[in-house]
């Protein structure tokens, strides 16, 4: 009962079933409100169980490690699946009333248990070439969600997310072949064992593919500069896929930093990409707020700011470098909590600012007026949330 791998099994199954009722929609909700709720209630207990009796693995493919395929749930991880189910249950609630009967047709819920399985499969993955494969899981169910309505926006920048996301996942791949042929696994603890001992030659090789690594996660987090994609994207779909895609996606590339450049890569050299993301951290911080201050409407607001406050999470990652254990410990507790905090927060903020452009009727903030005379709680809501994204 305390396997890993349960978290991707109860989407991939949901998925599976909701996909032969795609007409029966009634009941589609009910199925895939009711998995998501035990699955939340799952990783949750797992995440108490491995708080008590350590970190849990489990090897499959008939191979032992380092050579099967590894799932490995450590407190990190239990932190991170708990959090996605949460929000992926709150979401899936909130869409029963907010996108529209012809929307979910759409194969819409089989598509959001897509995405929650590569979500899962991101955080327990214990080497490259799954993580890999948990994020074209991932994307593949995003871009679904990303057409659902089918509007002409919608398709455009569809189109623009996926042939952006392809290239990352070209990169991606090749990354991982350049690793393995350099060090002769993808296993992550072994691959931490094995690169703190390459000098030379074999060190520069990996070092120069975990640049290519960089590079994709970069794209995948909205890191300066590959930050373009982000608040084109999210602004054209339903309020509750913006708050589903906002609290989770960006985060699977902050984790995937976090777990790759601090934990895994320990050959000479390898400060070298550290210091390249605590500088561009700043710029995506910087770049982030300038871009939020330009826009007017409430959801281009929003995911303007994503980019700023991913910019913060990765300043975490780049103090990370330090010579001085206790500014490193501090910097990736500090990096796990404001993950953590952002997930809730933004994600809460979408769902609230999807409600509120239906009580006012715009998405404009010149436009928008009267929201706390016609619904203060939503108002009070919002401002709850806005003030908790500010540290007050």
């Amino acid at each position: 009962m305390n396997s890993p791998i349960i978290p991707l099994l109860i989407p991939f199954f949901t998925a599976s079933v909701l996909a032969l009722l795609n007409r029966k929609l009634k009941l589609q909700k009910v199925v895939s409100l009711i998995s998501t709720l035990g699955a939340t209630a799952w990783v949750l207990w797992l995440l108490v169980y491995v708080d008590t009796h350590g970190t849990q693995a489990v090897v499959m493919g008939g191979w032992d490690a380092p050579y099967g395929i590894a799932f490995v749930a450590d407190r990190l991880a239990c932190i991170m699946l708990s959090l996605a189910q949460i929000v992926g249950a709150v979401v899936m609630l909130y869409t029963f009333w907010t996108v529209t009967e012809k929307q979910q047709r759409y194969f819409f819920y089989p598509l959001m248990q897509i995405v929650l399985l590569g979500v899962n499969w991101a955080f327990l993955t214990g080497d490259l070439f799954n993580l890999f494969v948990a994020y074209e899981v991932m994307l593949i169910g995003s871009y679904g969600m990303m057409m659902v309505g089918a509007s002409r926006a919608q398709v455009r920048q569809t189109m623009k997310y996926i042939a952006i996301n392809c290239i990352g996942s070209a990169l991606f791949v090749a990354a991982v072949g350049l690793i393995y042929a350099t060090v002769g696994t993808l296993n992550m603890a072994d691959l931490a064992q094995r690169t703190a001992t390459l000098h030379g030659p074999q060190a520069a090789m990996v070092t120069a593919s975990s640049m290519v690594l960089l590079c994709v996660f970069a794209l995948k987090s909205a890191m300066f500069p590959l930050i373009f994609w982000l608040p084109d994207s999210y602004p054209v779909v339903p309020p509750g896929v913006n708050g589903f895609f906002a609290g989770l996606l960006t985060k699977v590339g902050v984790y995937s930093l976090l777990r790759v450049f601090v934990m895994v890569f320990r050959q000479d050299g390898h400060e070298f990409a550290i210091h390249i993301i605590l500088v561009l951290s700043g710029f995506t911080m910087l770049l982030g707020v300038l871009g939020a201050m330009c826009q007017w409407e409430i959801r281009r607001i929003l995911s303007w700011h994503i980019i700023s406050q991913v910019g913060y999470m990765l300043m975490g990652i780049g103090l990370s470098g330090s010579a001085d254990p206790r500014i490193v410990q501090m910097a990736i507790a500090g990096t796990v909590f404001y993950v953590v905090h952002h997930i809730i927060v933004k994600s809460c903020l979408f769902l609230v600012g999807g409600i509120v452009e239906r009580v006012s009727g715009t998405q404009e903030l010149k436009k928008m007026g009267g929201v706390l005379t016609l619904a203060p709680g939503v108002a009070g809501l919002f401002l709850v949330a806005a003030l908790s994204l500010a540290g007050m």
